[in-house]
C-alpha cells in the first residue's frame, strides 16, 4: 500500500507551480482551472 500522507515539504508550492505550468501548456488548446485542493494543519 502507498502512503499518500507525506510530512509537511516547504518545497510543495514551488513543486505544484512548476506541475501547473506543465499541465497548462499541455491542455493549452481546452479551458482548464488547476487548483491545489488540500489541507493545512494546524
Amino acid at each position: 500500500m502507498i502512503n499518500f500522507i507525506k510530512p509537511h515539504n516547504p518545497d510543495w508550492k514551488t513543486e505544484f507551480e512548476k506541475l501547473k505550468h506543465i499541465l497548462y501548456s499541455e491542455l493549452k488548446d481546452f479551458e482548464v482551472d488547476i487548483e491545489h485542493v488540500g489541507r493545512k494543519s494546524s
